[in-house]
């Protein structure tokens, strides 16, 4: 029977330590790095009356029907690239992936 002697140095040790702490932090740098999620819910300075009726329609940042979304919506007005938009029927801030019940398609 033979033995098998390991032969692990201490530059082996070092690298792979290094390799194991690049791999954990880089789905944190990835994070830091990527673009921030879009949020249109806030409500700040807007009437009870205004957050009641948001309410009353049940608008929600993103739509459970891709199809029917406030960007192709005839009430939305579009702002910049990643930026909230706005609304003709419902005040504040309007998520373009957004829905809610008074939807109605964009007509050309």
């Amino acid at each position: 029977m033979t033995t098998r002697v390991s032969t692990l140095s201490r530059r082996k040790v070092l690298e792979g330590a290094l390799k194991g702490s690049v791999l954990l932090a880089l789905p944190v740098l990835q994070l830091a790095c990527g673009k921030k999620e879009l949020v249109c819910s806030d409500t700040a300075g807007l009437t009870q009356d205004e957050i009641k009726m948001r309410k009353t329609l049940e608008y929600e940042d993103s739509s459970a029907d891709p199809a029917k979304n406030c960007a192709n919506c005839q009430l939305y007005k579009a702002a910049s690239a990643d930026q909230c938009g706005a609304c003709t029927l419902l005040k504040g801030t309007i998520h373009p992936k957004g829905f809610c019940k008074s939807w109605a398609a964009k007509t050309t």
